[in-house]
């Protein structure tokens, strides 16, 4: 049984009931970063947020829901981040240095 560690107040009468699980703050992150764009979520596994530091670096940090929140940083370009729900695989995308457009970087994260 899930406890509501941060219940949301809602409608009695819609047919889901929604709480949280964690509070993203409170492990260190940057709430600059809880905004559309800088935040993934990817099934009941893993939150991926782009922080950017104060000396302007920037990293993304990968939050395992279903391993005690172990936070993973690793400094990467990245505009957003999303992982694979079944393996340690994680999928970047970036601007190019150059010009205009995007690239996709894919990386298994075991091997790295």
């Amino acid at each position: 049984p899930r406890v509501d560690k941060f219940p949301i107040k809602m409608d009695q009468s819609l047919p889901a009931r929604l709480f949280g699980i964690v509070d993203l703050s409170t492990l260190g992150l940057n709430a600059n970063s809880f905004r559309f764009g800088c935040l993934t979520l990817e099934s009941e596994r893993y939150v991926c947020i782009r922080e950017e530091l104060p000396d302007g670096t920037i990293q993304v940090c990968i939050v395992e829901l279903q391993n005690n929140n172990n936070i993973t940083r690793r400094a990467m370009k990245a505009e957003s981040a999303i992982m694979n729900t079944h393996h340690n695989i994680i999928a970047l995308k970036a601007r190019n240095d150059g010009g205009s457009g995007h690239f996709v970087q894919v990386y298994n994260l075991d091997n790295k």
